[in-house]
């Protein structure tokens, strides 16, 4: 926890007084216990024991780390504007939402309360050629803000529907009420409802050229600006990025490109070294697969093995009707190359699984029970082979998309693992962007 907090000294702000006041006030050994009961509160009361021993595992130490950042800048933001108390509050207050979120066992829909709003962006912010607009989507809540220069918190909208994160981004509605703060989460261009060239933004290959993180950064810049010069006490009002994943690296480099409009950003789970050069590529992935482990490497054989079995059994087409039927596919496998294509399907699948496997149930990228690979590989805890292994992996399958039981099939062509996720523009922005080749 120290050694960790420690690494933020570098920090870009203002002063050394505030980089120390970081480490030593909000990170420091005396405070450390502090700290774990405020966020086992923050989070929910059941999550604290699993808090304290996170240090000794990946999603522990990210958690601690992201909570730490924000902390410090939330810090940092009181004391630039003269005052003078804590963010940890002596009295930990449980969490606002809890027993919506967890009544009955289940994650109920947010209950969040935002405006859903639209602003004429640039297409091209760098150039001279085009100079179309589009309608850039941005949701609003102002019911905690202080409308006499209250801070802005704005979400930096990563490769999906804003409505997703907004829905799950509950650090910033938890905290909105004590910093009294407008809430801000603006949609990426070529994500959600973001169309810059509509129907068509995906149909023609020029268009794709405006796909950048640059351009998304450039749109965020223009919207606080717009903002602050439009809504009624907003213009002195500073301006914190949060942002996760892709969102939390574009929240970082919001800060450091754009110093004039942001002060501050907490970019949570952000790859920001995963380059090709200074991260090895397998990292992610080992990590992702480090998570099944811990769980039952049983289970992780299983899962490599099915593999091997799907292209064994595929060769045939009444092996490859055997497979749709035990999966449950929406579109039948009808070719080696569907093999390909549904084995690939599976690998991001496991992936989304490691990244929501919180301890607590979550409608994040699909509805989940708490700790769901460790429910997932209940069905694949012995050895299993040929059709027997296929039928228990159609589990796994089945309680990611599945689990309410409304789902008639999985659609694995159309919408990938996660339909409110943008897969188009995500792949292009992958092999393209040069800030996203991790």
């Amino acid at each position: 926890m120290i050694t960790l907090c420690t690494e933020l000294s570098g920090l870009p702000v203002p002063s050394f007084k505030f980089r120390r006041q970081i480490v030593t006030v909000y990170c420091g050994s005396d405070q450390t216990t502090e700290v774990f009961d405020y966020l086992a509160n923050k989070i929910n009361a059941n999550m604290k024991g699993f808090l304290q021993k996170g240090a000794d595992t990946l999603i522990g130490c990210r958690s601690i780390l992201s909570f730490c950042i924000a902390i410090g800048i939330l810090g940092l933001y009181l004391e630039s504007v003269g005052a003078s108390r804590m963010v940890i509050p002596k009295q930990p207050r449980p969490l606002a939402l809890q027993s919506e979120l967890f009544r009955k066992g289940r994650r109920t829909p947010s209950g969040y309360n935002f405006k859903t709003l639209y602003f004429d962006q640039k297409v091209d912010h760098f150039g001279f050629l085009q100079d179309k607009t589009f309608k850039n989507r941005y949701l609003v809540a102002d019911q905690f803000w202080n409308r006499d220069g209250g801070p802005i918190f704005f979400y930096t909208g990563n490769e999906g529907d804003i409505e997703l994160f907004c829905n799950n981004t509950g650090l910033m509605w938890d905290i909105a009420p004590q910093f009294k703060a407008l809430l801000v989460f603006a949609e990426h261009r070529f994500y959600g409802k973001s169309m810059p060239f509509g129907p068509e933004s995906f149909k023609n290959k020029t268009y794709l050229n405006y796909l950048t993180s640059e351009q998304a950064l450039a749109d965020f810049a223009e919207l606080i600006t717009y903002i602050k010069s439009t809504i009624p006490g907003a213009a002195n009002s500073p301006v914190i990025a949060f942002g996760g994943s892709y969102g939390g690296m574009l929240a970082a480099w919001f800060r450091i490109k754009y110093t004039n409009v942001v002060l501050g950003s907490l970019a949570a789970s952000a790859p920001i070294w995963q380059f090709t050069g200074i991260t090895p590529c397998n990292a992610f992935y080992d990590v992702a697969s480090a998570t099944w482990a811990r769980a039952s490497n049983t289970c992780v054989s299983n899962a490599y093995n099915a593999y091997s079995t799907m292209e064994e059994i595929g060769t045939s087409a009444a092996g490859l009707k055997f497979i749709s039927d035990t999966f449950v596919l929406c579109d039948p496998l009808k070719s080696a190359a569907d093999i390909e294509e549904f084995k690939a399907f599976l690998a991001n699948l496991y992936v989304n699984y490691a990244m929501v496997d919180y301890p607590y149930p979550t409608s994040f990228l699909a509805d989940l029970p708490g700790w769901p690979i460790k429910e997932a590989c209940k069905s694949l805890l012995k050895p299993l082979s040929g059709k027997p292994l296929l039928q228990a992996l159609s589990k796994v399958t089945g309680l990611y998309f599945n689990y309410t039981g409304n789902a008639k099939c999985i659609d694995w062509k159309e919408s990938g693992s996660t339909p409110t996720l943008g897969y188009q523009g995500w792949d292009y922005q992958v092999g393209s962007d040069d800030k996203n080749k991790y």
